[in-house]
Formats: C-alpha cells, structure tokens, sequence
C-alpha cells in the first residue's frame, strides 16, 4: 500500500496593507512631533532682534522625514556654546521634551 505526501502551503501575508495603512499616521505622528519641537525651539530663543526666534522652520522630507532648522548664522553659538559663551540650548531640549508623546503616539499606531 503507497502512502501519499500531502502538502499544502498557505501564504497570507497582510504586512503591504498593514504599512499602507500605518504610513499616512505615522505621517501625521511625525508632523505633529516636528511642530512641537519647531514650537519649543522658538519658546526657549533669546530675543535681541527676534531674527532667531523667527528662524525656525520645519520641513517634511518624505512621508517620515521632518527636519527642523534654523539658517540664522549664530544659533549654532546659542545652542552649543563657545569658550567664552555658555550654552543656551533650543533645539535639543525641546526634541527631548517632544519624545515622549512621539513614542507613545508610534506605541498606539501598533496597537
């Protein structure tokens, strides 16, 4: 008596969908984080003239990609210091302040 091998392979695969689906949220997650740090750089800018707190911009690079800059020549100077000037960070304590909420709101996109 032959004995017979039976195989059946099923394939499902929903990850195309699922990603088609998270990309327009997570879209709106990093937006929204990139608006808050732009908003806390401005918050913790020093006003002499208000050429650097106005300098503050952000632009979304793709779907994912958000980048906040400031093209005023001496906030690198404010942000990081000199030998003879002590920091006055904007940029890195309001992208540390907006971290929490954007990986609580990427946790609940998953959810």
């Amino acid at each position: 008596m032959a004995r017979g091998i039976v195989v059946v392979e099923l394939e499902f695969n929903r990850l195309p969908e699922i990603r088609a689906a998270l990309r327009p949220m997570a879209s709106q997650v990093v937006r929204k984080t990139a608006f808050d740090v732009e908003a806390g750089a401005k918050e913790r800018s020093r006003v002499d003239t208000g050429n650097m707190k106005n300098g503050w911009q952000t632009e979304m690079e793709g779907d994912l990609t958000a980048v906040v800059y400031n093209n005023v020549e001496y906030v690198i100077y404010h942000e990081f210091g000199t030998r003879k000037m002590s920091a006055q960070p904007m940029a890195t304590p309001a992208a540390e302040e907006a971290r929490p909420g954007f990986v609580a709101a990427m946790k609940e996109l998953f959810e």
